[in-house]
């Protein structure tokens, strides 16, 4: 893995490449770019990058301005992730002059020691969107967005439990360590030198409070230097053993983008990183399977949206289709009462046709038959008087008249039936099953059919 460390400092920028594949890190080069004119910064990186680095590297790592972030240490009684998330940017709140939702906060745990210790760390939101913006603009995507001054202290706690680090600049850190422990954190202001080795000694006597001060590891340039053991009355830690092994033979001027590549191979264990939130860093094959999720959601939205959309029309349909119902069964009602829903049409065609059967029996069929009072006129007309005569049972078949009669004697069927045969448009009657019943008179069988019309 080849990681990129990029310290913005005046008038351009300090790169660090920290090789990790082989057994130890090892640090390919260290190069000063500068860069005069901010207009020119994307252009004049991203060509530093493509001449030094030979490319993109694996993973970058960047920082931002010291002085436009905000650090606090901070001890808190519980340990759980989702409960520090909640509350750490709370705890930052009452150091910012603006909102909340306007900042980013992000927090690294140093110790889990009864609680929670925490180095937490609050930017505008702005401010990391325009950093994030410009080295888009350089076809930079950063794994880490650090601060240099902490990234530096994380170096150099590697391998010095006890120390009181000094970085004597404008922007520069006093740390306190003890045990390993990041203890107390403040970044310079842009003094003069004589302001700047004020500060330092002040800062560190407010750090070391009543404590015994430790080592002093001084990380001073050639022409920034302020011996800061010896004002301190401390002793001088040599930088050379402060330092990891891969490490100890870089210009102290060029530590920070170091430090700030071992943020980017995850070789530094102290370090804040706001690429979080809606910030957070995706390496290339998490933004082609975020991407790959994205458009699979977006797809599912759109097809559940398409049944959802169905499902509304097949409602309202639905709704039309029993409003129409119901307009059916309150139509058919006086006729078929009682229909069940759904049903009515076959119920009214049943009915319709029960009155087609009544008036084809009642009135005379189309064609042939006369109408069955007609037939009955006809047929009590034409038996004699004299001959007592009697229908129980009549049905009406189409074109034909059956029915069951009784007289007194078998003479009697044979007047009936003579009588019969007389019936205008009736064929030869046919009468059967004559027998004497049970009460001693005759019972017979008659069915009488009407090929053509008869005239009433």
């Amino acid at each position: 893995m080849r990681a990129l460390g990029v310290d913005r400092v005046a008038g351009g920028f300090v790169l660090a490449l920290l090789d990790t594949a082989g057994r130890a890190p090892e640090v390919v080069g260290t190069w000063v770019v500068p860069c005069p004119s901010s207009d020119d910064t994307p252009a004049t990186l991203r060509g530093a990058i493509d001449q030094h680095c030979g490319g993109t590297p694996d993973a970058v790592a960047t920082s931002l301005e010291e002085g436009l972030v905000t650090h606090r240490l901070l001890h808190l009684p519980f340990t759980e992730p989702a409960r520090l998330n909640a509350t750490v940017p709370f705890e930052l709140e009452s150091l910012v002059p603006f909102e909340l939702d306007d900042a980013v906060t992000t927090y690294t745990v140093l110790s889990k020691a009864q609680g929670s210790d925490l180095l937490a760390s609050l930017t505008p939101r702005d401010v990391l969107a325009t950093h994030l913006e410009e080295l888009g603009q350089a076809d930079i995507d950063p794994a880490v967005v650090d601060v240099g001054a902490v990234a530096l202290v994380g170096l150099v706690r590697l391998v010095q439990p006890d120390a009181l680090v000094i970085e004597p600049r404008p922007g520069g850190v006093v740390a306190l360590l003890r045990d390993g422990k990041l203890q107390g954190l403040h970044v310079l202001g842009g003094l003069d030198p004589d302001g700047l080795a004020k500060e330092i000694r002040w800062l560190a006597m407010t750090l070391v409070g009543d404590g015994t001060l430790p080592g002093v590891i001084e990380i001073a340039t050639a022409d920034r230097g302020v011996c800061a053991a010896e004002a301190l009355g401390a002793t001088a830690i040599p930088l050379s053993r402060a330092l990891p092994p891969w490490a100890t033979k870089i210009d102290p001027g060029c530590l920070r983008a170091v430090a700030l590549a071992g943020r980017a191979a995850d070789r530094i264990p102290i370090g804040v990183n706001f690429r979080t939130g809606e910030f957070l860093y995706h390496a290339p094959s998490e933004e082609a399977q975020r991407q790959l999720r994205q458009t699979v959601v977006v797809a599912a939205i759109t097809i559940l949206l398409g049944l959802v959309s169905y499902g509304v029309v097949v409602a309202e349909r639905n709704a039309e289709l029993d409003a129409l119902r119901d307009e059916i069964r309150q139509a058919v009602a006086p006729i078929v009462a009682g229909a069940p829903r759904g049903q009515e049409r076959i119920r009214l065609e049943g009915a319709v046709q029960g009155l087609e059967r009544r008036r084809a029996m009642l009135g005379g069929s189309s064609s042939t038959r006369p109408p069955v009072l007609d037939v009955l006129r006809l047929i009590s007309k034409a038996v004699p008087s004299t001959t007592p005569f009697e229908i129980e049972e009549l049905s009406i078949d189409g074109e034909s008249v059956r029915f069951r009669g009784r007289t007194d004697t078998y003479e009697s069927v044979d007047v009936i039936k003579r009588a019969l045969q007389g019936l205008p448009g009736a064929v030869e009657p046919d009468v059967r099953d004559v027998k004497k019943g049970i009460d001693d008179r005759i019972e017979f069988r008659t069915a009488i059919d009407f090929p053509q019309g008869v005239a009433g």
